[in-house]
């Protein structure tokens, strides 16, 4: 996730969400990593998988 989040500073979107999604795949639990891939994709005006990661994010947070 820390990784993902330098490459979005640096303006390289596609890594970052690379590096989310590895990180949803390591520990699909990990509600951050699905929030931070769903601003991403928006940013890339991938809306539909942007929602899609947000509501994964929300059902995570309801089940902690």
């Amino acid at each position: 996730n820390n990784r993902g989040s330098a490459y979005y500073s640096l303006g390289d979107k596609r890594q970052a969400i690379s590096d989310y999604s590895k990180a949803i795949s390591l520990n699909p639990a990990y509600g951050e990593a699905y929030y931070y891939r769903g601003n991403t994709y928006d940013d890339l005006g991938e809306r539909k998988r942007a929602i899609a990661d947000f509501s994964k994010t929300i059902e995570i947070i309801k089940t902690n």
